[in-house]
């Protein structure tokens, strides 16, 4: 289990006291001096408790390995480190020496184990080709709506042990018609039946409660047994539900939509995963609000987790293919802050007292507009950012265009570039032509843009935009009405120092 940093050592101890002995812990959360401590002060010997960290990007590298590697195991201060798993496929570049430095350590027994998070099959193979010894464990997000066959069948054949985290998938599931079937035919709550579900599949589940009423439900899992009828019942609901790949890659913070009293993950706030929340989210880098300049990501299809391109070839081929972290990850080293539209979470399942399973909108994100609109006046409009930039794909184009055209003259003298890809948005003929002229300075062709969408570019007379959709079919148009549609990778740039960053958006159904 993990927790907030700032309460772990009284998570711990309570969760200690009631017979937890997997306590996971990271070098990114912050948390490795407290949960040792909270582990020593008890006297619990260490042989009977099971302690795993990791080791996140920023500290990759042979020497950087090895520094960081005796700092986590100085931190928690119980003598050696269970297992330290990558944080993260990471940098490819430098995947191969930074195991190689893990490999040193567990030789000398300061680590019982080494393994991945996050790791697909091709992502373990091409660290096996290089490596002495192969990874033990990978830690993955899986739970009924999301299973990874494919991941769990590579490590399984391999020997390689799955960790799930996310097992409650944050309590968004809870109101499943199929899920609450199960709840009651067991008499059990919602998130022991996805407790269960990972323990009857012979994963470790790594549920987060900061409540001792919840780590104790959730610990009590461990005696709850389906029968194969209940178990087939699960095989229906996987629907590629990736729901907390940005928290872990880069620690965002998650506002809900109605803005609640809690942030999502916060312990002090009192959100727990254990308990059902009819809202949406957004999602944002932590410096969202105070930095100068400002990155927004409106992505598109409906039932698309914010910040994906495409659940399938995430989940295949990795975060740094299937989402937006690449761009993420350059936009923070630029000092950018980031926040990620969520326009396609608008109604939430909830079970009255008698039963009855409704649909029922969420308030200031009912729609994909609203919660374009509720975004822009609670959170892009009130920061400090003197240039806002947008990158939008698909139908999230429409969107940003709608969204320019209502605010435009709050977006005047804000409003940065803004990148189209396989967008389907079209020029409104109501515009004028002082308007067509704006929109069309700020707009710039993804494939011939330099990144973060701040450089000098070069320009034809008409703004170029994609306008494919996701099969990449292209259609031109040369009028001061239309954008000249075309495919990102169609066109190379016009600037020699400008950085292709086409080929990297998946040229699939994103559905």
């Amino acid at each position: 289990m993990t927790s907030d940093f700032s309460n772990t050592y009284r998570v711990v101890l309570s969760a200690l006291k009631l017979g937890y002995r997997h306590i996971d812990a990271a070098q990114l959360y912050h948390n490795e001096a407290e949960v040792g401590r909270a582990v020593r002060d008890p006297g619990i010997p260490h042989e009977e408790i099971f302690v795993p960290s990791k080791l996140f990007i920023s500290d990759w590298g042979y020497q950087k390995t090895l520094a960081t590697t005796k700092a986590s195991n100085d931190k928690l201060g119980l003598g050696y480190i269970d297992l330290y798993l990558l944080h993260t496929p990471g940098d490819k570049a430098t995947r191969a020496e930074t195991w190689r430095a893990l490999e040193e350590p567990h030789e000398l027994d300061i680590l019982n184990g080494i393994g991945v998070f996050n790791f697909s099959g091709a992502h373990i193979d091409k660290l096996t080709k290089t490596a002495m010894i192969k990874p033990c464990v990978n830690q993955i997000e899986v739970h009924p709506w999301l299973s990874r066959p494919e991941v769990i069948k590579y490590c399984k054949n391999y020997d390689i042990f799955i960790e799930a985290y996310s097992p409650l998938v944050k309590g968004m599931k809870f109101s499943d018609p199929i899920l609450v079937e199960i709840t009651n035919e067991v008499n059990i709550s919602p998130a022991q039946v996805t407790v269960s579900f990972s323990l009857s599949n012979d994963f470790t589940p790594l549920p987060k409660s900061a409540h001792a009423q919840r780590e104790k439900e959730n610990f009590e899992a461990i005696n709850i047994h389906f029968s194969p009828f209940q178990l087939a019942k699960f095989t229906v609901l996987d629907d590629y539900f990736v729901t907390d790949w940005m928290l872990q890659e880069l620690l965002f913070l998650e506002q809900a939509i109605p803005p609640l009293e809690f942030e999502r993950g916060s312990v002090e706030s009192g959100f727990d995963p254990g308990a059902s929340q009819t809202s949406s989210v957004r999602s944002s880098s932590s410096n969202f609000s105070v930095a100068e300049k400002l990155l927004v990501f409106v992505c598109s299809f409906r039932g698309l987790s914010c910040g994906i391109w495409s659940r399938s070839v995430l989940l295949k081929d990795g975060v740094q293919v299937g989402s937006m972290l690449p761009y993420f990850q350059k936009a923070i080293a630029a000092g950018y802050g980031i926040l990620v539209m969520n326009p396609n979470m608008n109604t939430q399942l909830m079970v009255s007292s008698d039963g009855t399973v409704e649909k029922m909108p969420i308030r200031g994100s009912s729609n994909a507009d609203e919660h374009c609109d509720h975004v822009w006046r609670n959170y892009i409009f009130p920061s400090a950012a003197h240039k806002v930039h947008f990158i939008a794909y698909g139908y999230g184009g429409v969107l940003v265009t709608q969204l320019i055209a209502k605010y435009r003259y709050e977006l005047k003298s804000r409003l940065g570039n803004v990148a189209f890809i396989e967008s389907s948005h079209k020029i409104d003929p109501s515009w004028n032509s002082g308007f067509k002229r704006f929109f069309s300075q700020h707009s710039i062709s993804w494939a011939r843009s330099d990144f973060p969408l701040n450089m000098e570019l070069s320009r034809d007379s008409t703004a170029f935009a994609s306008s494919g959709g996701p099969s990449g079919a292209a259609t031109t148009a040369s009028s001061d009405d239309a954008f000249s549609a075309t495919s990102p990778s169609s066109r190379s740039p016009k600037s020699p120092s400008a950085l292709q960053l086409t080929g990297v958006v998946p040229r699939v159904n994103c559905a």
